[in-house]
């Protein structure tokens, strides 16, 4: 195919497409054994900006983790012929094989897995002969390493962005700005594609929150979208770093030492997702959680409860529980615990006095404090 055509096409595009980040509502820990879980979608987006250059280089931009990286289009299209890479149309994840050729060509041994991602989706989905010449700059809202979902919203956005680039260069753009169901679902097997890449055996929800948006009920390898309106809520990052494996395995021997106790706490964490669900489904048929949100608030109380009975809070998410309670709000943590994001659910109503006086006692423990809502929509096409 005739890619670029004459220099004149390159100003004619530019893809924009943005992919919200997530946040666990209810359950997590207890979906390790089977449980369901309610991860919902993020007012904070990562953003990715693809144009064509006419230089015949491939350059990527990642400033929010200090990357800015640019190759040459031939030495692309020679890696590619040697990992045996080239334009798939349906979804496969890489080999290792395929993995290793492109690391040991084309990066550092020192690179983020996000740079090996990125190019594994750009020759699957663009082809190799000839490699396009192009400039991707992602830029977040999300706090990285956080457990808020940054990495699935960049795969999303690359997967969706490429896609697009795709029809560009095949002349067409159909679609317009609207992301179709069936762009949609093929956008986020790419995605999880990439983040095999990254993460080994992701679950697949992250990546499946920030395409489809809304929430997401999981349980096993299930999982049902849930439209729902907007929350508000208070995000709060205790920069507090921590293991997801230590966290995970000090519940294992928990569960191994005292089955008698943690079966039960499993099952009513089960109950608070499945409870949490029903209330969301109630919001969506009203257009309104006004009517849901005490309940859901009560909810989120008890979860973090019982993941503190579990051991995997931290005296810093302890304190923004605390404190949220102080001004009358519900607050529970996120993710793994043992530090990391908690969020506390803020009532539209909520007076801003109050909620000011939050953020201001939260940023006095030096957390890091993001307004959002929750409920957003999923990969939207931004031009």
């Amino acid at each position: 195919a005739e890619y670029m055509g004459s220099s004149l096409d390159l100003v004619m595009w530019k893809v924009e497409v943005s992919a919200p980040g997530k946040v666990i509502l209810f359950g997590e820990h207890a979906v390790v054994y089977g449980k369901p879980a309610v991860a919902a979608a993020l007012g904070l987006r990562t953003r990715v900006v693809i144009e064509p250059l006419d230089t015949g280089v491939l350059e990527l931009v990642l400033p929010d983790i200090g990357v800015n990286r640019t190759w040459p289009t031939e030495t692309l299209s020679s890696a590619a012929a040697a990992a045996g890479l080239d334009r798939v149309d349906s979804p496969c994840k890489a080999s290792p094989d395929q993995i290793a050729a492109l690391s040991a060509a084309l990066l550092r041994a020192d690179d983020h897995a996000a740079l090996c991602s990125f190019l594994y989706l750009y020759f699957c989905i663009l082809g190799r002969s000839p490699a396009a010449a192009l400039r991707v700059h992602a830029s977040s809202e999300l706090p990285i390493g956080a457990g808020l979902g940054s990495s699935a919203a960049f795969a999303v956005c690359l997967a969706g962005g490429l896609l697009r680039v795709r029809d560009m260069l095949a002349g067409s753009t159909a679609g317009g700005i609207e992301v179709s169901a069936d762009r949609a679902a093929l956008a986020n097997a790419w995605a999880f594609v990439g983040e095999t890449v990254v993460h080994g055996q992701p679950s697949g929800v992250d990546n499946s929150v920030a395409t489809f948006g809304g929430a997401i009920r999981f349980q096993g390898g299930a999982m049902d979208v849930l439209q729902l309106p907007q929350l508000g809520l208070l995000l709060v990052n205790t920069k507090v770093p921590r293991s997801t494996k230590v966290l995970v395995s000090g519940v294992r021997s928990r569960h191994e030492r005292l089955p008698a106790v943690m079966g039960p706490v499993l099952d009513a964490i089960a109950g608070i997702a499945d409870s949490g669900v029903a209330l969301l489904r109630q919001a969506e048929a009203a257009g309104s959680a006004a009517g849901q949100l005490e309940e859901l608030a009560t909810l989120v109380d008890m979860n973090h409860s019982l993941l503190r009975a579990i051991g995997v809070s931290h005296p810093a998410l302890e304190r923004v529980v605390a404190a949220a309670a102080s001004h009358g709000f519900r607050a529970k943590l996120t993710g793994a615990g043992g530090g990391g994001c908690a969020f506390v659910l803020v009532p539209d109503d909520a007076p801003e006095v109050t909620r000011a006086a939050l953020e201001a006692e939260l940023r006095a423990f030096d957390f890091e404090v993001l307004r959002t809502t929750i409920g957003g929509h999923g990969l939207t096409h931004d031009a």
